[in-house]
């Protein structure tokens, strides 16, 4: 960033990190209803880079979740197929505004502005994003 104007800047393909997931999810009987495995690594030019050593994977795991979620919701295959324009739903969770679903409070609110924020800065993820809340 130079003069308030910011650019991508490729990041040396030095450290960048990768997340693979084998993840399922079952009925009340146990029976599984779908399963997906997922493997996907930070890019030179499309992964914005932190200072921490968590980044890439942090990045990655809530790709992965968006790419879950899209299975279990549609019921088809979320590769291969054009995307779309977010919900106002997903636009408030993204902003930090509670879920539509309650049960969905139990992974945690997204950082919201601070959130996007401290990723546009470089801030490591754990500065801006508190988790899911602790259960008693």
């Amino acid at each position: 960033m130079a003069i308030g104007v910011s650019a991508p800047v490729p990041r040396l393909p030095f450290g960048l990190g990768s997340l693979s997931v084998e993840a399922e999810a079952r009925d009340a009987k146990g029976a599984q209803k779908a399963a997906m495995v997922w493997a996907r690594g930070a890019e030179i030019m499309a992964s914005a880079a932190t200072v921490s050593d968590v980044g890439d994977a942090y990045t990655l795991a809530g790709k992965f979740g968006e790419d879950f979620s899209d299975l279990l919701v549609d019921g088809e295959s979320p590769f291969g197929r054009m995307g779309s324009w977010p919900s106002s739903d997903k636009m408030g969770r993204a902003l930090g505004m509670a879920p539509k679903y309650s049960v969905c409070e139990a992974f945690g609110r997204s950082p919201g502005l601070a959130g996007a924020v401290a990723t546009h800065l470089g801030l490591p993820p754990e500065w801006s994003d508190d988790g899911a809340k602790k259960s008693d």
